[in-house]
């Protein structure tokens, strides 16, 4: 398996999985996290930029 399809797809399954994340955080708002927002934030940031640094990782290594 070439290597970009593998970054491209784990990619593509954490972006999936952040917007199954959204669609029940919308559909059930009385749920919450035990920490401080600012733990949440933080957590969400460090996820964000997993996912696009596994799309740029893919990118970089089509063109190789």
């Amino acid at each position: 398996m070439k290597k970009h399809r593998l970054f491209f797809g784990i990619g593509c399954l954490m972006a999936a999985a952040a917007i199954g994340f959204m669609a029940y955080a919308l559909n059930y708002p009385e749920a919450s996290f035990p920490w401080h927002n600012g733990v949440t934030y933080a957590i969400y940031a460090v996820y964000s930029a997993v996912t696009v640094s596994m799309f740029c990782i893919s990118k970089k290594t089509k063109k190789k």
